[in-house]
């Protein structure tokens, strides 16, 4: 029964900020919110240090150095360890997973030794499904197309995005069920 879906079921809701080298990035900034049975358990922000340089667009766009990651930044492996926990027997929801976060996250976690079984929705993927739309969108314009106000301003900060995408699930999810 589509009314029991989600039951019980823990919903993790990120977004990731990395080096935007396609595969090859480096996460560098972790935002995620978790709920069960609607409920927010848990919320997780932090920095990531990283070995490889940060390209300077990536800086102007996102504003995260080098500097800033050294200062505040968590250990790769333990950030990992703690990403881990928190995807552990959970359903996965960001934007744009199918063809950038999933595949990137399963390759940094199995290049560190992590063995990680993913359970995924895609925001922009059944966002397509449900409302019935054809093309590629960004987050941006996937908010305005499904009735959510966001502030343009915000769109570089990982935890406002996990915060967007939460109102992006709670909308479609209400679809579903």
């Amino acid at each position: 029964m589509k009314k029991d879906l989600f039951k019980d079921r823990k919903i993790v809701i990120f977004d990731l900020k990395t080096t935007e080298e396609g595969l090859n990035s480096e996460i560098l900034y972790f935002a995620a919110r978790t709920y069960i049975n609607n409920e927010m358990i848990s919320k997780e922000n932090f920095f990531i240090k990283n070995s490889k340089p940060i390209p300077g667009h990536v800086t102007r766009k996102n504003r995260i150095t080098s500097k800033k990651l050294e200062s505040e930044g968590v250990a790769k492996l333990e950030a990992l360890d703690d990403i881990s926990l928190v995807f552990q027997d959970s359903i996965l929801f960001t934007f744009n997973g199918d063809k950038f976060a999933y595949p990137l996250l399963e390759k940094i976690f199995k290049e560190n030794g992590f063995s990680l079984e993913l359970s995924t929705i895609d925001a922009l993927e059944l966002s397509k499904q449900i409302v019935g739309f054809d093309a590629d969108l960004s987050l941006e314009q996937l908010s305005s197309k499904i009735g959510i106000m966001y502030n343009a301003e915000k769109m570089l900060s990982a935890p406002y995005c996990a915060i967007l995408l939460e109102k992006i699930w709670f909308r479609l999810k209400s679809f579903i069920i």
